[in-house]
């Protein structure tokens, strides 16, 4: 599976949302932006890389580009997310799974870093888990802002 497969996958499975898919982009600017309610805007960067021989998934293919753009984007309140699809060494989709950083400057290292499965986020073997953990995790977000903007007003 390729980067370009796994950036259809995700365009179907969130076919409900207004996607932004930022062209002719300069460097760092993630794969898609999801608009919410409000004009709240979550940025996801698309990455594929390999289960190695020790059971480790390494990103090393997020640039330190993407990397600055997250670490800028968390740092003013923004949210973002890398969505990792994990390959088998027979080329096969193993899982797919979810980076967040809990502290903005955590971007800056993801790419070095060696995880285990259990250190992702959030991880499945269904690509339609993925959008049950978006959904738990931004729209009782974006639910939870709405009321608090109704409520001010």
């Amino acid at each position: 599976m390729l980067e370009k497969s796994l950036s259809d996958q995700f365009d179907q499975t969130f076919n409900m949302y207004q996607l932004w898919k930022p062209s002719e982009r300069t460097a760092g600017w993630p794969d898609r932006g999801i608009q919410l309610h409000n004009s709240v805007m979550i940025w996801v960067e698309l990455k594929m890389t390999t289960l190695r021989i020790d059971n480790k998934i390494l990103v090393n293919n997020f640039e330190k580009e993407q990397a600055a753009f997250m670490f800028k984007w968390q740092r003013s309140a923004g949210f973002c997310f890398l969505l990792v699809g994990v390959l088998d060494r027979k080329r096969n989709i193993d899982c797919y799974g979810i980076i967040r950083p809990v502290f903005y400057n955590g971007w800056l290292k993801v790419r070095q870093t060696l995880y285990t499965k259990l250190d992702l986020l959030f991880y499945t073997g269904e690509f339609d888990k993925i959008l049950l953990w978006f959904r738990s995790v931004y729209i009782r977000q974006d639910k939870y802002i709405r009321s608090y903007i109704r409520d001010a007003q």
